[in-house]
């Protein structure tokens, strides 16, 4: 018993390490945003999002756009089969500036790319809103 429970707390701790050490690239928050999305978990999507700019009203009214945003995209996923996988490629990083490509495959065999942008807020990569 005293040695499963050893174990198991080296796991979490390595894992806990795992996830310290993996940093909050741009890559990693474009997975995130793009796990949230594949979701359609829009309060996720928001904590991926630079709202720095915004206030309470215009936060409450991206919050809906993005809502709008998710059901159209599950929509267009349908009429495709469905989301197969995504994947993320040409990651450019300048300061506090990032891009990358998304390209989500469907299960149809279809698949759409979009260019999308990260800015560097506090230390945190954040996708900016355009």
């Amino acid at each position: 018993m005293i040695k499963s429970l050893k174990i198991a707390l080296m796991s979490v701790f390595f894992a806990l390490f795992a996830v310290a050490c993996s940093g909050n690239g741009p890559e990693k928050v474009a997975s995130a945003y793009m796990d949230a999305a594949l979701a359609n978990d829009v309060d996720k999507l928001m904590t991926t999002i630079d709202l720095s700019g915004l206030n309470d009203v215009e936060k409450t009214a991206a919050k809906g756009k993005l809502a709008f945003g998710l059901k159209y995209s599950q929509e267009k996923a349908e009429s495709r089969g469905g989301f197969d996988k995504y994947t993320i490629s040409d990651v450019q990083t300048q300061d506090n500036v990032a891009t990358l490509k998304v390209k989500t495959i469907y299960k149809d065999g279809s698949a759409d790319v979009t260019d999308l942008s990260l800015v560097k807020v506090n230390d945190q990569w954040l996708v900016a809103l355009k």
